[in-house]
């Protein structure tokens, strides 16, 4: 009997022997390269079909302000918008390097994905522990790419937070270090991801605050809390400060400030206290993936019982605070802004798993079983979350996708328009696009007669809306464009006041100078229906209609 319990005990000590060396395979760099090309091989899998999805109309004012941006034009002078220039100048970049349409801009979103994704990884890895980060890091991969939080599409967000990761990073090296250069650059490039995006204010804040508990904690060096604290602002705020520079020597700087500060600063304003709202988002981004988002809070709280220093812990709950302080600027809670959310709530995911682990251990629970246990509680909600999207990422056609996530917007209308007033054009035509459809700016490849991207800023009842359209009437009359596109859904205009002088001079102006000579019936539930030239009547439109119009030969 004292022989068969020694086999046993010899059995037990070469199975916890065999897990510690796996354990010591997870902190080796064979396991960082494998994670890395485990993370690379995901993106392409779930990003590259994905990448020809027309535009959407965020992502059409981008692209089209960045692609005239190359072509000669000035940043808020020819044309306007309420972003930071840095994204309509990545936009441009994505163009010029992997094509002027949607799959090459998508091609720099997944970049971007990928550069992000694979810092999270490693930073995670440095500080927490190598399960943990390659879990964080392939749960973000996936939500960041679901259509819950639009994940096909190049919004800010998910741009911003590369550079903003990348900058927590270097501050943190820069702390420890006790390198001024490092926490410089680390500042820099969080005042970049702020370029990009106010949201990115967010992470900005997540450094101050964690600096000041990495210098002041548990013994305060008030000198050198100043001095790091000192050096992070200044570089933060510099891209910000070159900006204004630049634009106040272009002679822009009234437009740049209008646009990405007073007017926004105004419509956030009448957001303030939705709740409902919030509620609503919410309820849409976290479909399907319900556990992954109730297991990574939990996993905030749960991480307070582990060994995890202390410092990990802090940063783990700052992450989410201003990761939701991130999402909540501006009080609108559209699903893409979730996405600088997701980082935290990844991070919590897979801390609540490395905690169900160390709750095992202590219980005695033998590794051989421990681990296959944390492993297949980690697997089973990634599953059923990807179980439940694999249409869309392998088999919806991208129509349906942009139906079943926008409803009756018309992008899907828009790509082909724009492509045919593309193939119609001669030079010297220009394009008057009169609604939020930016995108059909892009391919048709037309300057617009008007610097307006969106058109909210000109019906929402503000004190500027009747100057604003006055000045894009007189520039309609004069220069009459040769292709004009009208938009009849709601969501391209919000319009707060019907009887605006725009719409009461809209009709006089085409029936004078225009013709009739395309039309997109949108419809919510069912296929599009498209009619060119002769067949173009207008008791056929619908409510949502894209009308295409050009002008009168005469």
């Amino acid at each position: 009997m004292q022989k068969k319990s020694e086999s046993l005990k010899v059995k037990s000590e070469k199975t916890d022997a065999a897990f510690f060396d796996f354990h010591s395979f997870l902190s080796g760099k064979i396991f960082t390269w494998i994670g890395i090309i485990f993370i690379s091989v995901l993106i392409f899998i779930l990003r590259s079909r994905l990448l020809p999805i027309p535009f959407e109309r965020d992502e059409g004012g981008f692209a089209y302000m960045g692609y005239t941006w190359l072509e000669g034009t000035s940043l808020f002078t020819d044309y306007v918008d309420v972003k930071p220039p840095l994204i309509y100048i990545l936009y441009g970049i994505f163009s010029k390097l992997f094509g002027a349409d949607p799959s090459g801009i998508h091609t720099g979103l997944m970049l971007f994905n990928l550069g992000f994704s694979i810092t999270f990884f490693l930073f995670l890895k440095k500080y927490y522990h190598s399960g943990i980060a390659l879990l964080a890091s392939v749960s973000f991969v996936l939500l960041s790419s679901m259509s819950n939080v639009f994940g096909f599409a190049a919004h800010a967000t998910q741009l911003l937070i590369w550079p903003a990761i990348g900058g927590l990073w270097l501050t943190r090296q820069g702390l420890e270090q006790e390198k001024l250069l490092k926490i410089a650059l680390g500042g820099f490039l969080l005042g970049i991801a702020f370029l990009i995006k106010q949201q990115a204010l967010g992470f900005m804040l997540l450094a101050g605050i964690f600096l000041s508990f990495i210098t002041l904690y548990p013994k305060p060096r008030w000198v050198f809390w100043l001095k790091t604290g000192a050096t992070l602002t200044f570089f933060a705020v510099l891209p910000y400060v070159l900006c204004l520079i630049w634009f106040y020597f272009t002679g822009a700087l009234h437009n740049f400030w209008y646009w990405t500060y007073v007017w926004p600063s105004q419509f956030a304003a009448k957001q303030t206290g939705n709740i409902e709202l919030f509620n609503m988002m919410y309820g849409m981004v976290s479909r399907n993936t319900e556990w992954i988002w109730y297991i990574g809070l939990s996993g905030l709280m749960l991480i307070w019982f582990t060994k995890i220093p202390i410092t990990e812990k802090v940063f783990s709950l700052l992450l989410a605070f201003f990761g939701f302080l991130a999402l909540s600027i501006g009080f609108h809670y559209y699903p893409h802004y979730f996405v600088v959310l997701l980082p935290a709530v990844c991070l919590g995911f897979a801390l609540a798993m490395y905690s169900i682990g160390t709750f095992l251990q202590r219980i005695n629970i033998s590794s051989g079983i421990s681990y296959p246990l944390v492993i297949l509680f980690s697997l089973a909600p990634l599953f059923f979350t990807f179980k439940s999207s694999k249409d869309y990422y392998f088999k919806d056609k991208h129509a349906n996708i942009l139906r079943n996530v926008y409803g009756a917007n018309p992008f899907q209308e828009s790509y082909i328009m724009g492509n045919k007033i593309k193939k119609m054009s001669l030079p010297g035509d220009s394009i008057l696009v009169l609604g939020s459809e930016p995108q059909i700016l892009f391919y048709s490849k037309l300057p617009s007669i008007t610097e307006h991207m969106h058109y909210y800023q000109l019906v929402d009842g503000g004190s500027q809306n009747d100057s604003l359209q006055q000045i894009l009437i007189n520039k309609a009359e004069k220069s009459k464009p040769r292709f004009l596109v009208f938009s009849r859904n709601g969501y391209s205009w919000l319009n707060k006041n019907p009887e605006s002088k725009l719409f009461t001079w809209l009709n006089p102006f085409i029936q004078q100078n225009y013709t009739l000579i395309g039309m997109a019936n949108v419809n919510k539930d069912k296929p599009t229906t498209y009619l060119w030239d002769k067949d173009v009547n207008y008791d056929k439109m619908t409510n949502e209609s894209l009308l295409l119009f050009s002008r009168n030969l005469n």
